[in-house]
């Protein structure tokens, strides 16, 4: 596959081949290593990422509405103005994400990590946080549309009127 580094797994920053076709990219045990891959502007819309490590990797403007990620790593990802509308995000490590002015409206973030996470402006309609762990309210009041969303059962009471 073009884009492919010495068959280690690793794609390289240039040959990149997404915006050309929906990716199915699936980890083994060791998993497939994206860190530090830059893929902003992509169209990555549908995709399906298993185990992928994308932790500080750049996503600034990527399309990844509707797209399946479990148990992708995205801990230090630049991830502003990202489009993860109706994801399913389950199982993603999102510690210290800048998820700055990102859509998640629709997004399912089931056992996902969200310590020290940034969504300032992030838009939150809808998303389904309930089993989300280390959800801070200072997360969600940064956010936007959050009164629409599914929040964890630690923070309900915080926000119930």
């Amino acid at each position: 596959m073009t884009g492919w580094q010495n068959g280690t797994g690793r794609l390289t920053r240039r040959r990149l081949p997404f915006g050309h076709f929906c990716p199915v990219v699936a980890g083994s045990k060791a998993g497939v290593a994206l860190y530090d891959a830059n893929l902003s502007g992509a169209d990555l819309s549908g995709a399906k990422l298993h185990g992928v490590n994308l932790s500080t990797a750049v996503l600034i403007g990527v399309d990844l509405s509707g797209a399946t990620l479990i148990r992708v790593n995205l801990s230090g990802a630049k991830l502003h103005e990202v489009s993860l509308s109706g994801a399913n995000l389950t199982g993603v490590k999102l510690h210290g994400a800048d998820l700055h002015l990102a859509d998640l409206s629709r997004a399912s973030l089931g056992g996902g990590n969200l310590s020290g996470a940034n969504l300032y402006g992030a838009d939150l309609h809808e998303a389904h946080l309930r089993k989300v762990e280390n959800l801070t309210e200072e997360q969600v009041r940064e956010a936007v549309n959050w009164e629409q969303a599914t929040l964890p059962d630690y923070l309900q009471s915080l926000f119930a009127e």
